[in-house]
């Protein structure tokens, strides 16, 4: 394969299905894997030399779904959310264990990575209330 952005030759195209038994589709997982090696135009390129290739229209389609609703962790709005939840989460870890800045750091941490569940836990907890 030609790698990232480069577009789509039969001998990729084959390459993949090659790992499959005859009868045998690819899942849709495996196609995103695939399709994920390229973008834009050559995406799209790839996707429809699959489909001309036997690959299942459907299975194409969830992949190519799959990718494109990837994307909103790389949104700005995903980074907004993870900034806010790390806050709240580290106001919460501060105030739950009687002003700890290393339970404030870990909260905030963890509310950074998890900006939905974490302060889904705080909440649970009774938010910035101290442990009883």
């Amino acid at each position: 394969m030609l790698g990232l952005a480069a577009a789509p030759t039969a001998d990729d195209i084959s390459g993949f299905l090659a790992n499959y038994p005859a009868g045998t589709p690819p899942p849709a997982s495996d196609v995103a894997g695939f399709l994920k090696m390229y973008t834009g135009d050559d995406r799209q390129t790839a996707a429809q030399e699959l489909v001309t290739a036997g690959v299942d229209p459907a299975t194409v389609t969830m992949a190519m779904s799959f990718l494109s609703s990837a994307s909103v962790f790389n949104s700005k709005i995903w980074i907004a959310l993870a900034t806010i939840s790390a806050i709240a989460s580290g106001y919460h870890g501060v105030r739950r264990h009687n002003g700890s800045v290393l339970y404030g750091l870990l909260w905030f941490t963890l509310g950074g990575i998890f900006p939905v569940i974490t302060p889904t836990i705080a909440i649970a907890q009774g938010f910035g209330e101290p442990q009883s």
